[in-house]
């Protein structure tokens, strides 16, 4: 019997691991979400929209008492019931809600390089996992993961339409591009397109261009049922989804409005560290033959920088859908020559040696102390010195200094953070100083969102004070100077007392 088990554990060895690996990442991203706060003002909105989302017509989703045209519905229709759960089992359960997401996608392209690539595949898995804005964006609430779920499978079955010859495939493209504007708005229609107009003009097969028009009109047909349709429920619907947030957005920006290099410059640390692998595999571009995967994913990534480069609004966040093709090519070179890939290693870990001395002042002084991030580079150290010895696991032992550093960073890092960006100390003031006869006002719709720790109810005064009956708490921020009785200022808010 113990012979038997040894043997099926052998047998199932990789399966073990990576089983084992999964529970102990979902219990270090449980505990590191059950130690923070919700991030103000993007988390706690989220949670707050889609908590209300069944009060009025589900069609129509609102802000308080204002309609909230910023994003689609999908997303907040689909979370809605997590949202309602005890705050703390809601905050969990939808970070493991995008966990699930991106693990998903990771999976997902494992099996579709499996049989272009089978040594990348393996390795693409980990790189996707660890790009540092896949994990980020994992590990917070936001609809980001499903939409980039959404737009990666309509550029992967798009190619797979192609080489299979199979037009209902272009449509199911089509339907997924749809899906992706659905969730998050216009980017999950334009980069899609753009990368495989590029790719089409690469090509020039005559069946290509056709599946590029069939996927094409399918996504504007289903995005402008869409629109037309919520807009008979809503007049002027489609005009603030067509003309403010996506024209608007993208080229007269009222946020996130910044310059033309401004990817360039953020590009390398989106995808730390496996974007410095991109330099060996350009390299390396002009003297091997590339595969017709390798140029499809490599006109996914020109198309979404171009695209993003010509929006005016810009945040190193909307380079997510690039982070499947970006960690894939990576794998290609980390897969390519085993002999030279310790010298790789050699290079990665320089790099992760070099940005944590270089942010460990930046750290001491504005989140951790110094044992925390020591402990790190004594770990780090340990890991490189048997990768010196174990040569061969050279790339198992970085991989773990990093899952590591990432670790440690959900953990300890983003606990402190949230505190200074979330509303729990604040509502634990306003608690503090409230009756229960007391009207609570807010400035701005966003600090609604702090009824999700509070048994009071909310008014939206903003400049209109003479809505709200006297005496009441007025809640507004750090850079709002009222002449009214200061009681005391939180991280960038300000409680007065207006008699």
């Amino acid at each position: 019997m113990p012979a038997t088990f040894i043997l099926l554990v052998r047998k199932n060895r990789q399966i073990i691991i990576t089983s084992l690996l999964f529970f102990i990442a979902v219990a270090v991203i449980i505990l590191g979400t059950l130690r923070r706060d919700l991030f103000y003002p993007d988390e706690t909105r989220i949670v707050y929209i889609a908590r209300h989302i069944s009060e009025a017509n589900p069609l129509i989703i609102k802000f308080g008492p204002q309609k909230y045209y910023q994003k689609p519905p999908f997303y907040f229709w689909l979370v809605s019931p997590l949202a309602h759960l005890k705050l703390n089992i809601a905050k969990v359960a939808l970070v493991l809600f995008n966990v699930i997401l991106a693990f998903i996608l990771a999976k997902i392209n494992v099996s579709f390089l499996r049989k272009e690539n089978s040594s990348a595949a393996a390795l693409s898995f980990w790189l996707i996992i660890t790009s540092s804005i896949y994990f980020s964006m994992s590990v917070i609430i936001r609809m980001d993961m499903l939409y980039n779920l959404f737009l990666s499978l309509s550029l992967i079955i798009f190619y797979l339409g192609y080489k299979r010859e199979r037009r209902v495939l272009f449509v199911l493209s089509g339907i997924f591009s749809f899906l992706a504007c659905f969730t998050k708005g216009g980017f999950g229609f334009f980069i899609p397109f753009v990368s495989t107009l590029l790719f089409a003009l690469w090509r020039k097969k005559v069946f290509l261009w056709k599946g590029f028009l069939i996927s094409w009109f399918c996504a504007v047909g289903f995005i402008l049922a869409w629109l037309i349709g919520f807009n008979l429920a809503d007049p002027g619907y489609l005009r603030h989804m067509l003309f403010i947030q996506t024209w608007g957005r993208a080229f007269a920006p009222f946020a996130h409005a910044r310059g033309v290099f401004y990817y360039f410059l953020f590009f390398g640390a989106a995808f730390f560290p496996w974007s410095l692998l991109l330099f060996p595999y350009f390299y390396h571009f002009s003297i091997r033959k590339i595969a017709e995967w390798e140029m499809f994913y490599l006109c996914w990534i020109g198309g979404g920088i171009l695209v993003l480069t010509l929006i005016q609004s810009k945040n190193v966040m909307y380079l997510l859908p690039l982070t499947v093709p970006v960690a894939s090519l990576a794998a290609v070179e980390l897969a390519r020559d085993k002999k030279k890939r310790l010298a790789i290693i050699y290079i990665l870990f320089g790099s992760l040696f070099f940005v944590l001395l270089a942010g460990g002042v930046w750290f001491r002084k504005n989140i951790v102390s110094y044992s925390v991030f020591f402990l790190f580079v004594l770990v780090c150290l340990l890991l490189y010195f048997f990768t010196l010895r174990g040569k061969e696991k050279a790339f198992a032992y970085f991989l773990s200094a990093w899952a590591l550093l990432l670790s440690l960073a959900l953990v300890f890092i983003m606990p402190v953070v949230s505190q200074r960006n979330g509303l729990r100390r604040l509502a634990k003031l306003v608690s503090s100083e409230a009756s229960s006869l007391m009207p609570i006002c807010v400035m701005q719709d966003n600090l609604l969102s702090l009824s999700l720790y509070l048994d009071y109810p909310l008014r939206l005064a903003g400049r209109n004070l003479a809505s709200c009956p006297r005496p009441f708490l007025l809640v507004g921020r750090k850079e709002d100077k009222l002449p009214f009785m200061l009681l005391k200022k939180i991280n960038k808010f300000t409680l007065y007392y207006v008699r």
